[in-house]
């Protein structure tokens, strides 16, 4: 099947005024989880507080947005039919992204997590739902304007058709369509911990372009990222990193740091990814909403792996895994990880809960740090919107030495609708050692 891309009459790279659409809608939703998760922090922690040695009460290190301007956003929790958490911040940000992108290509179809039917059945909950919706308006003639670069929805009855738009959304092998996951990882999100939101545009079955906005990830970039001037050269970012759940703007993390002595580096409050297929991956910023525009981004770094090509050894392979996830086996993954040779307590080497946070830390991690997904017997169906637009950004990021397949080596097929019903499991890993990968599983699986 062959990609239809996306002309520019100005001559630019296929696909940019998506991608430049696209990065402004998830940094905007981006912003509205982060003020979301401080309401829910505040309000967990509001009763406890650490006391240093001197007797001073403290603000609790498990809310690192307490200080946040917008921390007393409050917001609802409920369950879906698989009794997964969904809340009103997850309606609202599917109801953004759609908002957002039907604006500018009101042709394009829509796949979404969620769809309007809680809501509809819960009118306070809806207009919550709507409330946090406008309050993304930068201003009242915002709200107000049809010119905006970044729509809102203007009644409550319209965000729910948004919504909808991509909860009853199917795809086809043909169409070209945006698959979204508003917050995915929400447990960990209520948690405090880390999260993304996804959005991928899909033509002809393959993912065209990705971006996923990471609002609770801190990591130290090098000076090229923290310039102010879009004009700037910038240098690829060949840092490596390993994340976890508490590489929170509060917390430190594990860094292989390769920036020059004396100069400034920037700590992300949270990071913005994309890619464009076969133009490359980058990373930035996500804005700080206290004095930026939510239609201003800050300037890209190229992401890049080390030049080094030293041979990966498989013993010392980083498996990055869930250990509470309900869809895959963890315990299958360890008896890959044991056959290569890696220690038993090493595994796994990374463990997040989030789906598209899992490829982050492939995104950002060495050549070593490899995923592998191995569902569980009569386990739910997998959507695509846990994995579209990460796969394309791992991919891109990697020079193109990254693959992703499923279990038997087949191209991830995103033309069949909601769920990816022509592959079953994934293996993301360097093109070195994917194939040992795929001889090792096969063992298991036979």
């Amino acid at each position: 099947m062959t990609v239809t891309t996306s002309s520019d009459p100005s001559g630019n790279p296929p696909y940019q005024r998506e991608r430049h659409i696209a990065e402004l809608a998830v940094q905007r939703a981006s912003l509205l989880t982060r003020r979301v998760l401080a309401g829910i922090l505040n309000s967990s922690s509001s009763s406890s507080s650490t006391t240093s040695s001197s007797g001073t009460s403290t603000p609790s290190k498990l809310n690192p947005h307490a200080a946040h301007p917008d921390r007393r956003v409050s917001v609802a929790s409920i369950s879906k039919p698989d009794f997964s958490p969904v809340t009103a911040a997850d309606f609202a940000v599917q109801a953004l992204l759609t908002a957002a992108i039907r604006s500018h290509f009101p042709h394009d179809g829509f796949i979404g997590e969620e769809d309007a039917d809680a809501l509809r059945e819960d009118p306070v909950l809806a207009r919550q739902v709507f409330e946090l919706v406008q309050s993304c308006a930068s201003s009242q003639d915002e709200l107000d304007s049809d010119e905006a670069l970044l729509a809102l929805p203007k009644t409550v009855s319209e965000m729910l058709s948004l919504i909808d738009l991509g909860g009853r959304g199917q795809g086809s092998p043909t169409s070209r369509f945006w698959a979204m996951d508003p917050i995915d990882g929400t447990a960990a999100f209520m948690r405090g911990q880390q999260y993304a939101v996804s959005l991928c545009l899909i033509e002809g079955g393959k993912e065209v372009v990705g971006v996923l906005g990471c609002p609770n990830l801190a990591i130290t970039l090098p000076p090229s990222s923290s310039s102010t001037t879009s004009n700037s050269k910038s240098i690829p970012n060949t840092n490596t990193y390993i994340i976890s759940e508490g590489s929170t703007p509060s917390s430190s993390l594990d860094q292989t740091d390769r920036t020059e002595p004396g100069q400034a580096t920037t700590t992300t409050n949270g990071i913005l990814l994309s890619a464009v297929r076969s133009q490359g991956a980058t990373i930035r910023p996500i804005i700080s909403s206290q004095n930026q525009s939510p239609s201003q981004l800050l300037p890209p770094t190229p992401l890049a792996k080390p030049s080094s090509q030293r041979p990966i050894e498989t013993e010392k392979l980083h498996f990055i895994d869930s250990l509470t996830t309900p869809a895959t086996s963890s315990s299958l993954v360890a008896r890959v990880a044991t056959l290569a040779g890696v220690p038993n307590y090493s595994f796994p080497g990374t463990e997040l809960y989030s789906s598209h946070m899992r490829y982050v830390a492939m995104i950002l991690g060495g050549r070593s740090h490899v995923q592998v997904r191995i569902p569980k017997p009569m386990t739910k169906q997998t959507y695509i919107w846990d994995h579209a637009g990460a796969q394309l950004i791992y991919v891109e990021a990697t020079g193109g030495k990254g693959k992703v397949t499923d279990l038997w080596g087949r191209q991830i097929d995103y033309g069949r609708g909601r769920v990816l019903n022509g592959n079953w499991g994934v293996v993301t890993a360097d093109e070195e050692v994917h194939s040992r990968l795929l001889e090792i599983v096969g063992g298991i699986i036979g």
